[in-house]
């Protein structure tokens, strides 16, 4: 699967983002609630996405995405691929702005493949 292949999925569904309880705080409270291949939400520069039905799509596979599975992932992602428009590709499984302060991602990968539970400065 590719990431147009999701954005294709997501184009044709007529309502794809997730649907939450209007009343839901999204803090890094609520957020660290949904850290499951199952129900993964993460938040990204200060937006919280439900990413559930992308990690098929990711090209680094499901694994990479839950290392920001409830948490902050933009570190992460800016890491790894930060010439990458993730609020367009993920705009229809946008949740909402994050309350309150994140928690951040981790471990990190390193550029040999082995991951690294240091924190990047």
């Amino acid at each position: 699967m590719s990431q147009a292949a999701f954005v294709q999925m997501v184009s044709q569904n007529k309502n794809p983002t997730p649907t939450y309880d209007p009343s839901v705080v999204l803090n890094a409270d609520e957020v660290a609630r949904h850290n499951t291949r199952y129900d993964c939400w993460t938040i990204y520069r200060g937006i919280v996405y439900d990413v559930t039905s992308y990690l098929p799509y990711h090209p680094g596979g499901k694994g990479e995405m839950m290392k920001g599975a409830g948490k902050d992932c933009t570190e992460l992602f800016n890491q790894a691929h930060s010439w990458v428009n993730a609020e367009l590709l993920l705009e229809k499984v946008r949740l909402g702005p994050l309350v309150g302060k994140p928690r951040k991602a981790g471990p990190v990968a390193d550029h040999s493949g082995e991951e690294s539970s240091e924190e990047p400065s």
